[in-house]
């Protein structure tokens, strides 16, 4: 049983920071691909005038 929860430790310990690691990461590259997004808008206007 000791075995056993030192793998659930384990599995947890590592699990938990991979996940917040690439909600983090998945945020960054929304707000990056909404800023290229943007800038992409804005240069098409100032091309436009």
């Amino acid at each position: 049983m000791n075995l056993h929860y030192g793998h659930v430790a384990v599995f947890i310990f590592i699990v938990c920071p991979a996940v917040l690691a690439a909600s983090i990461f998945f945020r960054l590259m929304i707000n990056h691909a909404g800023e290229l997004k943007a800038q992409a808008m804005q240069h098409k206007t100032k091309i436009g005038e």
